[in-house]
């Protein structure tokens, strides 16, 4: 292995409102949630990497359980440019899958949706592809492209059936600082 890492992952959830798309009305709002827990992470061969995170719910929001796995290989490195591709899977407990794609009898009266209970177990499976331009020593900008294709009773759920698509895609970007712990170095 050339580089395993293990330690603490800290995640923001944001909240979502029942105003915030017309297809969420009379289902309620799920607050902002912290989400706390680990993530264990190798590269080998400077070329590829896995990574998985599992992360909980603490005291607002939903209070449930996230498990993200992604595996990741280098396509081209070329001075301060590269590219990836990655492959990526959620899977989600009870708790997350109530609070966003359930709908308990009372929402249901509320939104006119019919009753639907999702369970726990994989909520999607994806692909990416990465571009980073490093910045400095400790900067980079990161444009991405990201398929995701909803799985099972996930995709059956009401929200989604009647309202969205089990095939997501996203495109975008950020910018990453990396902080190095332990012995300063510049």
């Amino acid at each position: 292995f050339s580089h395993f890492a293990i330690g603490p992952t800290v995640r923001i959830q944001g909240r979502r409102s029942e105003n915030d798309n017309p297809a969420l009305k009379g289902l309620g709002s799920v607050g902002t949630t912290f989400e706390f827990g680990g993530f264990a992470a190798t590269t080998f061969r400077h070329r590829y990497s896995v990574r998985f995170k599992v992360r909980h719910g603490l005291k607002t929001g939903h209070r449930g359980t996230i498990v993200d796995a992604q595996g990741t290989a280098l396509l081209l490195r070329y001075g301060p440019f590269s590219t990836s591709v990655s492959a990526h899977t959620s899977w989600i407990g009870n708790r997350y899958a109530d609070a966003y794609f359930s709908v308990t009898p009372e929402q249901s009266l509320r939104s006119g949706l019919p009753v639907f209970n999702a369970g726990r177990g994989f909520r999607d499976i994806g692909a990416s592809i990465n571009g980073y331009v490093n910045i400095g020593k400790r900067w980079s900008f990161n444009p991405y492209v990201s398929y995701d294709y909803i799985l099972h009773d996930i995709a059956l759920t009401p929200i989604i059936s009647q309202f969205g698509d089990r095939n997501q895609l996203r495109a975008g970007f950020y910018v990453m600082r990396q902080f190095t712990f332990g012995k300063f170095q510049d």
